[in-house]
């Protein structure tokens, strides 16, 4: 048997090309060292001592937490569920809640400029004061007396009802515990990538007028509903209609990198499901700033949603039935070609299909009526509102889910792209038994 040192470490260091060396593409690994030299001043440890974060009591345990109905309508009031205990006893349990009306959505983060990306394509988006600003949350009390409609007293089960709220309007919410010592908690924790929990009020799909024809709200929930809620002046950048918002397509690992950025936070609404600071960005080589009118820019684009960890999407097809297994990220198409036309996704979908015939895995793909939230009118007109009409979502192949779902061997995952000479960023899993760069 061997030890492992840093001398061994760094006897074989992987072997990147000069002019594409990202490291980025470490967390693809299933196992790694994030590691820093320091000196021992430097360090924090208390060798021989009392661990310098004991605490002789710990907070209480939230679990179980919940809410109904799980998609309100503007009439109906919304309780909210946990459950709530600590060996020292339960002091006070709070409902923290922020509302976001329609038109008004509060992202966590705040975009960066295109010439700040592509200076830094590596550095994480500055934190929005909004979100956290104590004015923006308002607390309220939860009861297990009995006192709130549907609570049962002294089970440790802790309920508050949140006033009702208006069309189209998404709600925020944590949990605030202390004991009797004083000890609190807030759940989900500061460092918990899915920051609140969160359900939207919505009251349904009105019908859409497109010239003469009319389309129902029973045409229109025929396939899945998605709503992305955002804020205007980021939907405006991220579709990039003017050139000075969109990077160039080409051999630089600056702009290879700034053109695969996620520079956009919003929240995507699914059957229910509220996926909040989920991030998106543009995706496509050639096409992605092509429009159907080659004329101008002014078109739809492909998009790529990248969800928190902990909040996978758990979609769906066409007929209800969910895929093995959850979605961590989601690709979606225009539906049109480079060349000005009108494709639908059929060369996907037919392609896909008899790919499948042939044995072949595909990424599974549904179409979805895509609907944007960005201001505080549902429908003002036929072309202003958040109604954006038909799109194709795909299963993103990122390797493992990937293989897992079709019960297929653990092996070395690539995704080709283009303009990109590094093998190492076409990788998306390094499998433990496969080879690797190093």
């Amino acid at each position: 048997h061997h030890a492992v040192g840093l001398a061994d470490v760094l006897a074989k260091p992987p072997q990147f090309r000069t002019t594409q060396d990202d490291p980025g593409n470490y967390n693809i690994f299933d196992f790694s060292i994030d590691a820093e030299l320091k000196s021992a001043p430097d360090l924090s440890g208390t060798p021989g001592a009392q661990n310098s974060v004991f605490a002789a009591t710990s907070p209480p345990a939230v679990h179980e937490v919940h809410h109904a109905p799980l998609t309100p309508r503007s009439w109906e009031p919304v309780t909210v569920i946990a459950a709530v205990d600590d060996p020292q006893g339960v002091g006070t349990v709070e409902l923290a809640y922020q509302v976001c009306p329609p038109g008004g959505y509060i992202p966590a983060t705040l975009p960066l400029t295109v010439w700040q990306i592509l200076a830094n394509p590596r550095q994480e988006l500055p934190v929005n004061p909004a979100f956290e600003a104590p004015a923006n949350w308002t607390l309220i009390p939860m009861k297990d007396d009995g006192s709130v409609p549907g609570d049962v007293a002294g089970d440790g089960i802790f309920t508050a009802q949140a006033p009702v709220r208006a069309h189209r309007t998404l709600v925020r919410y944590r949990i605030v515990a202390s004991d009797l010592s004083g000890v609190n908690v807030r759940v989900p924790s500061a460092d918990d990538p899915r920051k609140n929990y969160a359900y939207y009020v919505y009251d349904g799909v009105p019908t859409y007028l497109a010239g003469e024809q009319l389309f129902t709200p029973s045409q229109l929930t025929s396939i899945p509903v998605y709503h992305w809620i955002t804020r205007n002046t980021d939907l405006s950048r991220l579709l990039a209609y003017n050139g000075s918002e969109q990077f160039s397509n080409g051999i630089a690992l600056n702009s290879l990198l700034a053109r695969r950025y996620y520079n956009f936070e919003g929240a995507l609404v699914v059957d229910g499901q509220v996926i909040d600071h989920a991030e998106i960005r543009l995706r496509g080589g050639n096409s992605r700033y092509a429009s159907i009118n080659t004329s101008s820019n002014f078109g739809k684009r492909h998009f790529r949603f990248r969800f928190p960890k902990g909040t996978a999407l758990e979609a769906k097809d066409e007929d209800g039935r969910p895929y093995p297994t959850p979605w961590e990220d989601m690709l979606f198409n225009k539906q049109f070609g480079n060349k000005g036309y009108y494709d639908w996704g059929l060369p996907y979908e037919v392609g896909g299909h008899l790919w499948r015939l042939q044995g072949i895995p595909m990424p599974e793909s549904h179409w979805v009526h895509f609907r944007v939230v960005q201001g505080s009118s549902e429908a003002p007109s036929p072309t202003a509102g958040d109604f954006w009409g038909l799109y194709q979502a795909l299963e993103f192949p990122d390797g493992k889910n990937f293989l897992d779902a079709r019960d297929l061997p653990r092996g070395n995952f690539y995704k080709m792209s283009d303009f990109i000479q590094n093998g190492e960023m076409d990788e998306r899993y390094q499998a433990p038994s496969s080879v690797d760069f190093a």
